[in-house]
């Protein structure tokens, strides 16, 4: 027997078999295709965190007795490869002191720290107002134990500052002076007449 086909229908092309229940399997596919994901994302990020060569400190939560501890000591390769302070810093940590947001005087002094922890690194401060190049203070190295009286008033106008005090630490080889990981910490100061 044979069919009779109009043109128009032969012109057309062939239209694709549409799943008459289409609710079947529907959840399962939704639900390998979110597991799929979240296991090529798993794999991404491990993937991508064996390739980083740059070890990224974890901060512990500061207590009265570690004060912003800071593990896995990074040497600033940019400054050169020292393999005296490699072997000398393996396994140590610095410590930064930490600033809080406050209010003060005019002529309050705010205690920029080295903690005792840090024995022979040294600490320089660098304090910028967020959002601007422009160095408002710096201090000198300072040793383990000691700190520096910064007076803000002296440099700022009363009001409100949104500080960031940058502590570089140092340690010092037959070389120089070696800069390891730094830290800093964003503080809003009001400062009072």
């Amino acid at each position: 027997m044979k069919m009779k086909v109009s043109q128009s229908q032969a012109k057309r092309p062939a239209q694709p078999v549409q799943n008459t229940n289409s609710n079947r399997g529907g959840a399962g596919k939704t639900i390998a295709k979110v597991f799929g994901g979240v296991i090529l994302a798993a794999a991404l990020m491990v993937g991508g965190a064996v390739g980083v060569k740059y070890v990224i400190p974890t901060v512990q939560q500061p207590t009265e007795a570690t004060s912003n501890k800071v593990q896995n000591l990074v040497i600033d390769t940019s400054a050169g490869a020292i393999s005296e302070a490699s072997e000398a810093l393996a396994d140590r940590r610095v410590y930064f002191a930490g600033i809080q947001d406050g209010a003060i005087s005019k002529s309050s002094p705010i205690l920029l720290k080295n903690p005792e922890a840090n024995e022979d690194i040294v600490l320089q401060y660098t304090i910028v107002e967020e959002g601007s190049d422009e160095t408002i203070f710096q201090t000198d190295l300072i040793e383990s134990n000691k700190a520096v009286e910064w007076i803000p008033g002296d440099y700022l106008a009363a009001g409100d500052h949104t500080l960031v005090f940058m502590e570089q630490p140092y340690y010092q080889t037959a070389d120089g002076w070696l800069p390891l990981t730094a830290g800093n910490n964003s503080v809003t100061i009001t400062i009072v007449e």
